[in-house]
């Protein structure tokens, strides 16, 4: 595939695990907070959701568990720290809803901080599904994958970085009875030892990832909370409009996760998922999620100018934060005017 651009290989890739429908379920652990925390812990899981579509794009069948979406309102005190909070559905409650026929089980392992919550929950996970293989990914799993197996036992794989290709590739190659090792942008266990498989290049065309599966999550538990990452301005659904970052904040977790590639959607296609949004969950804010957004100084005039022309009306903002090298008087007088 060396002589191939880069869609007709994710094209391939794809298509390949269409030999047969593996059933997924893929699991958003609860959250950790504190008594003492100020603030909004939660947010809807846009990470997972972009791997739930690729994965029903390429053929399978898929469940998921939000332990957060799905219990908004729960708190148990009791957890690793004094005054820790687990903020979510119990390990009991996922395990039961988790369907029993499932073939493989990822698990997202976001935050450094809630790793013993997740370490906890993929335990019970094990416990109860002794021969389906699990998997984790997220920023923490990527940045530590070799403690992360040392310390559960019970997870097989990590996906490293970027997972939306790497996930279809491994269930492609579980079904198949393939060589693991030749799955790129994996850590594995083999022979007793940890094996790290070769890095996998990131996906350059972002447009060619499908929109995030929202109907296997409860979004609606969301904007009927009005939770929202950043200012509350209503119902705020979370978007992604670019990924990666070319710079090297050492305070960053991008330089390991995504590495310094910054590649934007097309404006066209962002605004057009803002109106999809806004005709299907009658959302009126938007969180972009971008680890910076503003970097082409002719990628946000467009974007601004098309939701100007197209009299759009809608509230978004970077809650995240975003580089202020492209921000001017002429940028910020754009901002403001779309919305």
């Amino acid at each position: 595939q060396s002589g191939l651009d880069l869609i007709t290989v994710n094209t391939v890739v794809l298509a390949s695990t269409k030999l047969k429908s593996v059933k997924i379920n893929l699991v958003r652990p609860p959250a950790f907070t504190t008594t003492l925390s100020l603030g909004e812990d939660s947010a809807a899981p846009i990470g997972i959701a972009y791997l739930a579509a690729c994965l029903l794009e390429s053929g399978h069948s898929v469940t998921a568990v939000d332990a957060l979406g799905e219990a908004l309102d729960k708190f148990t005190p009791g957890s690793h720290v004094p005054n820790g909070l687990r903020h979510g559905l119990l390990d009991e409650e996922i395990i039961d809803r988790i369907p029993a026929d499932t073939e493989l089980i990822g698990v997202s392992a976001m935050f450094s901080q809630q790793w013993p919550l997740d370490r906890e929950l993929i335990r019970s996970i094990r416990a109860a599904f002794p021969r389906t293989p699990i998997v984790i990914g997220g920023e923490h799993a990527t940045a530590l994958p070799d403690y992360c197996l040392m310390d559960s036992p019970g997870t097989d794989f990590i996906v490293l970085g970027e997972g939306e290709l790497t996930l279809v590739d491994l269930v492609s190659c579980i079904e198949t009875d393939g060589d693991l090792e030749e799955v790129n942008g994996l850590y594995l266990r083999r022979g007793g030892e940890l094996v790290r498989t070769e890095s996998r290049k990131r996906i350059r065309d972002i447009d060619v990832i499908p929109l995030p599966a929202w109907d296997l999550f409860p979004i609606e538990n969301y904007l009927d909370a009005e939770i929202t990452f950043g200012v509350n301005f209503g119902r705020a659904m979370p978007l992604l409009a670019s990924r990666g970052c070319p710079f090297q904040c050492t305070f960053c977790s991008n330089p390991v996760m995504y590495g310094p590639l910054w590649r934007a959607r097309s404006a066209q296609e962002v605004l057009q998922e803002i109106l999809l949004y806004q005709e299907k969950y009658n959302a009126t804010s938007f969180d972009f999620y971008d680890l910076t957004a503003i970097v082409k100084r002719s990628w946000i005039k467009e974007f601004c100018n098309l939701i100007i022309e197209n009299d759009a009306k809608f509230t978004w903002q970077l809650p995240t934060g975003t580089r202020s090298e492209a921000l001017d008087s002429e940028i910020t007088y754009l901002l403001n005017a779309a919305g």
